[in-house]
């Protein structure tokens, strides 16, 4: 019954495979949907029987893959080449060694997104750094899932293995356990890198409340003239008045200066007690909100109605 109502309705195939006999799987499933789209989520382990040479036949494959996860490791010697597919995942490992290579990965076409999440051990290679690049996808997001790590430098020499910047519309580089950021030297590059993919609409990224961190900041800010959407989440070692000092600076500069961005949103360490915003002379509409983590809003200025919200803490309700 079912096949039959696969082939009357045309619906979409979607499957989860592994990479053992992924020809055979692929095969019978297009023999069982012959008149279906079929879309293939391939999930990678790090087995040591799957580190053997991962041949996709791209002619014969193209248009199934469309999602590629791998656990912990993605370091598959890879034979065949422009492999196009729609989005890649990293996942990440706890404890035990976690490897990206980027001359495997810069075997596939990416249009849409990747998305890794960096542990503490993770480990960036490149067998041949002349070829080892990979075309920007629409979206990336760079997730690091471990506070010691020194994030910035790990972001950083993933972007630059990026070409073709100006395809990338959507970059978030986010932690959920905090981020600590130690100098800013470290930031600067990292920063450097983000103003290449002139072409963002959306940015989330981490900042830190020293002064040459602010500037740095602005000065990416500045390059990055198509930009809508921006959030910025402070690093733990911010203390409430850098917060507050640098929410306002930040503030003013993207009132004045950005006025293709419509929204901004700070997470905050802390609380803060924010002075006044000078809003008059922004006539394009802005909505700046500021979150103390994950537990309320606290503020929310409306440039177009020249409103600012303040919160209570507790329950959320207007003073």
């Amino acid at each position: 019954m079912y096949p039959q109502l696969f082939d009357v309705q045309r619906c979409k195939v979607i499957a989860s495979l592994n990479k053992i006999k992924l020809e055979q799987q692929i095969k019978l499933l297009k023999d069982f949907f012959p008149q279906n789209q079929i879309e293939l989520l391939l999930e990678l382990t790090s087995e040591p029987k799957e580190q053997e040479d991962f041949n996709i036949d791209k002619d014969s494959l193209k248009g199934c893959i469309t999602r590629i996860s791998c656990n912990e490791n993605f370091k598959f010697p890879m034979i065949d080449e422009n492999i196009p597919i729609q989005s890649f995942k990293m996942k990440r490992s706890k404890y035990q060694e976690q490897i990206l290579d980027f001359s495997s990965l810069s075997k596939f076409i990416i249009f849409d997104q990747i998305h890794l999440k960096i542990g503490s051990n993770l480990q960036i290679r490149q067998q041949n750094a002349q070829n080892a690049y990979i075309s920007s996808p629409k979206k990336v997001t760079l997730e690091s899932v471990n506070r010691k790590v020194d994030w910035p430098i790990l972001m950083n020499q993933i972007l630059e293995r990026f070409t073709n910047q100006e395809n990338m519309s959507d970059l978030h580089m986010s932690s959920k356990c905090g981020l600590r950021i130690h100098q800013s030297s470290l930031t600067s590059s990292l920063f450097k890198s983000v103003q290449n993919f002139v072409n963002l609409k959306i940015l989330t990224t981490p900042f830190g409340c020293e002064s040459l961190m602010i500037d740095q900041l602005l000065q990416m800010l500045r390059e990055l003239k198509k930009l809508k959407q921006l959030t910025l989440n402070s690093t733990d070692n911010n203390q409430d008045q850098q917060e507050c000092i640098a929410v306002e600076q930040i503030s003013l500069f993207v009132i004045s200066s950005k006025q293709e961005l419509r929204t901004l949103n700070f997470m905050l360490s802390n609380k803060i007690m924010l002075g006044d915003i000078e809003i008059k002379d922004r006539v394009a509409p802005l909505t700046i909100t500021i979150d103390v983590y994950c537990q309320y809003t606290q503020y929310v200025i409306d440039t177009e109605t020249g409103q600012t919200k303040f919160y209570r803490i507790k329950d959320n309700n207007e003073y």
